[in-house]
């Protein structure tokens, strides 16, 4: 295994869409799949402020995120892990960043980005709807495994 250089982690950061994110109540882990953004070298994350997450959340902002890749055989990998603290983004601009950042990505017409700015700027008090999240880094790396364990030719002969 071999760390990832800043380069890599930028590169798999712009290119994947999922990550996992895990949360910890002080006692208990729990990890969930999330699709994000990454803007300026930070995930934003949107979810609605209920269930087990949420749970988690109003006992630990402290998160760590992964997102990860397999090529096209599963031989070999690239990973990266955040550590941080998850913060409620606020900010009208800092969410009309990311409100067009998924409309280009879903190939979304122009008229959604104004429908969304809407909603986020009528429902900011409301706590039941949807919200935009922020990881603060404290830690990033990345690691990659070139050929990973058991697809050497020798290990499929192997019972």
């Amino acid at each position: 295994m071999e760390p990832l250089t800043q380069e890599e982690i930028e590169i798999l950061l712009k290119e994947q869409e999922d990550g996992v994110l895990g949360l910890s109540d002080r006692e208990d882990p729990y990890c969930i799949p999330m699709g994000y953004q990454y803007i300026d070298k930070s995930i934003y994350l949107s979810f609605f402020q209920t269930g087990r997450k949420w749970s988690y959340l109003t006992k630990n902002k402290k998160v760590c995120f992964n997102v990860f890749r397999w090529d096209d055989d599963r031989s070999s990998w690239q990973s990266v892990i955040i550590d941080g603290v998850l913060e409620k983004v606020t900010y009208i601009d800092e969410i009309k960043k990311v409100i067009e950042a998924n409309k280009i990505r879903f190939g979304l017409e122009d008229s959604y980005l104004e429908k969304k700015i809407q909603y986020y700027k009528n429902s900011m008090e409301n706590e039941k709807a949807l919200k935009i999240y922020k990881i603060i880094p404290s830690k990033t790396g990345g690691s990659k495994m070139k050929r990973a364990l058991g697809t050497s030719p020798l290990w499929k002969n192997q019972k």
